[in-house]
């Protein structure tokens, strides 16, 4: 993304859409370089646009949810998907 979103235009209560176009829900808050959806924080830089439907994101909708600390960008704060293993497994 080579420009950053104005939150001036973001109001509460507008849609929030993800990646794939689900809707997460409304805008909860606005802060300085963020806002808030589903009762996460979401850093400016994860928004794409805003426009007349409500405000896009590049997170998929179950990426967001997902996230363990809303204060970390991006993909690595994602949950750990790697299987646990059972204690009666062979090492």
């Amino acid at each position: 993304m080579s420009e950053q979103v104005n939150l001036d235009t973001i109001e509460p209560g507008m849609p929030v859409f993800g990646a794939e176009g689900a809707k997460i829900g409304p805008v909860e808050a606005i802060h300085r370089a963020s806002i808030n959806v589903a009762s996460h924080e979401v850093p400016r830089e994860a928004i794409t646009h805003v426009d007349r439907e409500g405000v896009h994101l590049q997170l998929g909708k179950i990426a967001l949810m997902a996230r363990l600390d809303p204060d970390i960008e991006g993909v690595d704060s994602l949950v750990d998907l790697e299987p646990a293993r059972s204690p009666f497994e062979a090492r």
